[in-house]
């Protein structure tokens, strides 16, 4: 990765002028310092690919311990370019320093696709689109904390750093101005810390997923009992009859007795691979539909199994969907492209800080009612905006909504007397009124209007008309 910069030390009102395009000497700096920061010098780096008096800057780098009153300082004076964060990538020098990728990527095409693989089952869990896979709109990818840590884990490669990304994630969990999910990330923390020990497997018979099992039983300790998903050897027959028996007897037993157990750990687990190992891969995925609303995290696991064994263990569809999300975990990672978020972490922290947990619906965004932020440097997440409806604009919607249907109703009954009122006239069947004049039905004129005959015929000035046949 190239991490050469021209850096300029500016401060704050140089960097408000700059950005809009009154850039910057054609000078500067190859090496940073934190010594040369403090609380008025901003560094402004130019990539040296894109260097000369048109050069664009890509990154700002600033003080972590000064990082909110610049932050503070841009809102107030240079509002015209906050969100700094929409304009180029901000970090503090601390991010600078650590947050460096590896140059090459460690078994890309196999963590990449497990990572992948969890992706899919936390779209899946969040409950609003079925398990119809073809029909999922995988754009819902880049709101998965899976996709943010496999992302981080593929870019640095560095155990720390991504245990670092999970913490933020956490921190950004907690915050009530965002929407809830239905898998915590304790949930998906056991899957996740799982993964980087998993390779693939070519034998069903040496997928080992019954180890898995019991090394969740043991941890959460519930070894050796009866209802072990293990007692059920029915799920390794090469008969699918028989593994279809074994799979509704662990039903019967297990689950339905513990319907009230949202997302327990050793159930949902289980009960995901039990129907892995029905299909002998992901092509029973449908055997967990009854149970998407109980336990969601049932899902999840069922992607850490397809994980566990890999591409010939996945259907036509289940492969589809893993290699269009592959592309957003494995591709490069560079300090000099542009961060399409709505905020940085740094910025993030502040405006937090400084304006409460639901002030991002005041700040422009990508996406309405989504807030997009970077949680690492080249890993972001989606964040859905926790908006609550108001009371009386939900009233005024409903009583709106009530008028046109008693508006509608009323107009379709105007139609269907109307059209009773045309079939009478037309089979004879209305008797005349006592006048003698049929009464007309409002699209002649009374010169046109003739009464009708006992044979539903109508006669006018010249003559009876035949019918037809």
């Amino acid at each position: 990765m190239n991490r050469t910069f021209r850096w300029h030390l500016v401060s704050k009102a140089e960097v408000a002028s700059g950005l809009l395009g009154e850039f910057l000497s054609p000078y500067g700096s190859w090496t940073l310092s934190e010594y040369d920061l403090d609380r008025d010098k901003i560094a402004v780096g130019v990539a040296a690919t894109d260097y000369g008096n048109d050069a664009n800057p890509a990154l700002l780098v600033m003080p972590e311990k000064y990082a909110h009153e610049a932050f503070s300082w841009f809102n107030v004076y240079a509002p015209e370019i906050s969100p700094l964060s929409q304009i180029l990538r901000v970090v503090t020098f601390q991010d600078w320093e650590k947050y460096q990728p590896k140059e090459s990527y460690t078994n890309n095409i196999i963590r990449s696709a497990q990572w992948a693989c969890l992706t899919l089952g936390e779209i899946l869990a969040q409950g609003d689109s079925g398990l119809d896979i073809p029909t999922i709109p995988l754009s819902r990818a880049q709101a998965c904390f899976s996709l943010t840590v496999g992302r981080t884990a593929m870019i640095y490669q560095d155990i720390e750093i991504t245990q670092n990304c999970i913490d933020r994630l956490a921190k950004v969990e907690r915050n009530n101005g965002f929407v809830q999910r239905p898998v915590t990330i304790h949930e998906l923390y056991p899957m996740w810390s799982m993964l980087e020990k998993l390779t693939y497997s070519r034998d069903v018979a040496k997928l080992n997923v019954f180890d898995v099992i019991e090394k969740l039983e043991r941890d959460h300790g519930r070894i050796g009992r009866k209802e072990s998903l293990t007692s059920f050897s029915g799920l390794l027959s090469d008969s699918v009859e028989e593994r279809v028996i074994a799979f509704n007897k662990y039903i019967e037993t297990v689950v339905t007795p513990n319907t009230k157990l949202r997302n327990d750990i050793v159930i949902s687990s289980s009960l995901a691979a039990a129907a892995f190992l029905v299909g002998r891969g992901t092509s029973h995925l449908f055997m967990l539909r009854p149970w998407t609303n109980q336990m969601p995290l049932a899902l999840v696991w069922f992607s850490f199994f397809a994980a566990y064994g890999g591409p010939l263990f996945w259907d036509l569809d289940w492969t589809k969907a893993v290699k269009s999300i592959e592309r957003s975990i494995s591709g490069k990672f560079s300090w000099e492209s542009s961060a399409p978020v709505d905020l940085c972490w740094a910025e993030y922290l502040w405006r937090t800080d400084v304006f409460g947990e639901s002030s991002f619906s005041q700040i422009p965004k990508l996406y309405p009612r989504v807030l997009s932020i970077e949680i690492m440097p080249g890993a972001s997440c989606q964040l859905r905006l926790n908006i609550p409806v108001s009371p009386k604009g939900a009233d005024v919607a409903r009583q709106k909504l009530e008028a046109n249907n008693l508006e509608l109703k009323a107009a379709l009954d105007g139609l269907l007397t109307l059209a009773s009122k045309a079939r009478d006239m037309l089979s004879g069947t209305n008797p005349p009124p006592s006048s003698g004049h049929q009464s007309s039905l409002g699209f002649e004129t009374e010169q046109d209007s003739a009464p009708v005959t006992k044979r539903g015929g109508r006669s006018s000035g010249k003559g009876k008309h035949r019918e037809d046949g």
